[in-house]
């Protein structure tokens, strides 16, 4: 079964000032309450992302696209210690405003109905959980 997340939030900060810590692709164990360590091998399409959760199981994500100019990245996470499967996410941001953009994390993933409403739960409240540490990084709230 198809499932799909969407987490939104409207940030005061322009685009501009953002993107570049969404580009990077590492710094989630900053935003991420659940991620103890994030190291970045590569750069640009193709870039793999190690995240170590806090209880030392491992996740792996791969760049699969990266567009500046739309202010958006996606992502294919190939090792995951969840029981979900053909999980991709993707990132973008919106000019909303003067000063503020909309940031919008998405992801889709394939799951057993048994374990549907846990995953997404799951899933739902990581995502938020991330936006916010990275609302608070970098401007503060």
């Amino acid at each position: 079964m198809q499932e799909i997340i969407d987490v939104t939030q409207t940030l005061a900060a322009p685009a501009e000032r953002v993107w570049p810590a969404l580009e990077a692709f590492g710094g989630l164990e900053r935003w991420f309450g659940i991620i103890d360590a994030c190291r970045v091998t590569g750069t640009g399409v193709g870039a793999v992302r190690e995240l170590r959760l806090g209880n030392g199981e491992l996740m792996v994500d791969v760049l699969t696209a990266l567009e500046p100019a739309a202010w958006r990245l996606s992502y294919f996470r190939e090792r995951l210690p969840f029981p979900v499967t053909d999980y991709h996410g993707e990132v973008s941001l919106r000019a909303v405003g003067a000063g503020e953009c909309e940031l919008l994390w998405r992801v889709s993933y394939e799951v057993q109905a048994d374990q549907r409403d846990e995953m997404a739960n799951l899933i739902t409240a990581a995502l938020t959980d991330g936006v916010a540490g990275l609302a608070r990084e970098l401007i503060g709230g």
